[in-house]
């Protein structure tokens, strides 16, 4: 009977299970902290094209006041006016998916904050698995030593005392 359990026992007194756990584990925080690198690049990325569309809008503005002549009908006060406008709406559109990429960057601050919280826990629970499984590790090795005294027999291949 002790024999079938021979393979279990060796699974899960192997060392090597504890270090390929914790490779897992350093794996899996390195595969999080590339997607939240990723993340910030991108955030980064489209607060400069915002910017620059603002920057834009504020040159066309500043272009069109320094027209001084007309070609049309139209006074030229009203097509500035009417620039200005557009210009000022393009700003306030702008200012407004600004104010909302600023949001969504506090809360993804906020979720991977939250992440680095939860992955500071995995590496607490992996630690505190590593040491129990330690623990366990010597206390069956312990017992098998002392099946081993008890019953001679078993030394030497034998299952039955």
């Amino acid at each position: 009977m002790i024999t079938a359990l021979n393979p279990v026992f060796d699974f899960f007194t192997d060392p090597r299970l504890a270090t390929e756990l914790v490779s897992l584990g350093v794996v899996i925080i390195g595969v999080v902290k590339l997607f939240f690198v990723g993340l910030e690049k991108r955030m980064t990325s489209r607060l400069s094209a915002i910017h620059k569309t603002a920057g834009d809008g504020a040159r066309a503005a500043e272009t069109a006041k320094e027209q001084t002549t007309n070609s049309h009908g139209t006074n030229l006060r009203d097509d500035l006016d009417e620039v200005k406008k557009i210009a000022q709406n393009a700003l306030n559109n702008t200012a407004q998916i600004m104010e909302r990429q600023e949001s969504d960057a506090d809360l993804d601050e906020h979720r991977f904050r939250r992440l680095e919280s939860q992955v500071d826990g995995v590496r607490d629970d992996q630690r505190s698995l590593t040491e129990s499984a330690a623990r366990e590790h010597q206390i069956i090795h312990a017992r098998i030593d002392d099946v081993k005294g008890v019953c001679p027999a078993f030394q030497h291949g034998n299952t039955s005392c």
